[in-house]
């Protein structure tokens, strides 16, 4: 048996059904920003890195920059969970690898001095898949950067991780050209320009 809606009841009935929508669809909007929004601002950016662009995957207390040229993504996330998923993203494309740089400060800190430093070492060791980061001063590592935004894009990952030189800096480099490539390309034009 169908049961008859009067005119004037339709109002009432469609609100309800909008209301009804809006708590079935509010979750999903919600809940995706936080999770699924940061990896796909990532995979964006990584799409539009090259060479000697540079990536900090930062603690949360890395400062944040009003320089133009060094764009800033918030996350709620941990760093060995971004650098994770940055690597995936930079394996699924060719133009770009890259090069990790660790701060030496980090290897350094005890875990009477900073809880939970091992266990984010271990953590950080898994997420980078096998690539074997360099060591330099944080200070120097900062100066790298801050002297790669003058010419080129810098972009600033900024996570909840709270342990002291934690950041995790990562210089991009061609993934079509190595630098084996380039030194015998420079051999070859330099014995071309002696030829002539």
């Amino acid at each position: 048996m169908v049961k008859r809606i009067k005119m004037r009841q339709l109002p009432s009935i469609l609100i309800k059904l909008l209301g009804l929508c809006l708590l079935l669809v509010a979750p999903l909007s919600c809940s995706a920003p936080g999770l699924i929004g940061w990896r796909k601002e990532v995979r964006q950016s990584v799409l539009s890195l090259g060479y000697g662009n540079w990536v900090v995957i930062a603690d949360a207390s890395y400062p944040h920059h009003n320089k133009w040229g060094v764009d800033v993504i918030n996350v709620s996330a941990e760093v060995p969970e971004v650098v994770d998923a940055l690597i995936n993203e930079i394996e699924s494309t060719q133009h770009v690898k890259p090069l990790f740089y660790l701060p030496r400060e980090l290897r350094l800190i005890a875990q009477e001095q900073a809880p939970g430093i091992e266990l984010y070492r271990d953590q950080l060791k898994a997420s980078l898949h096998g690539h074997a980061p360099r060591e330099l001063e944080e200070r120097i590592l900062n100066g790298l950067v801050k002297t790669s935004a003058e010419e080129y894009n810098v972009l600033v990952i900024k996570t909840q991780t709270s342990l002291p030189y934690s950041s995790v800096f990562i210089e991009m480099d061609s993934g079509y050209w190595d630098t084996d490539a380039e030194i015998k390309l420079r051999e070859a034009i330099q014995r071309e320009n002696q030829g002539q």
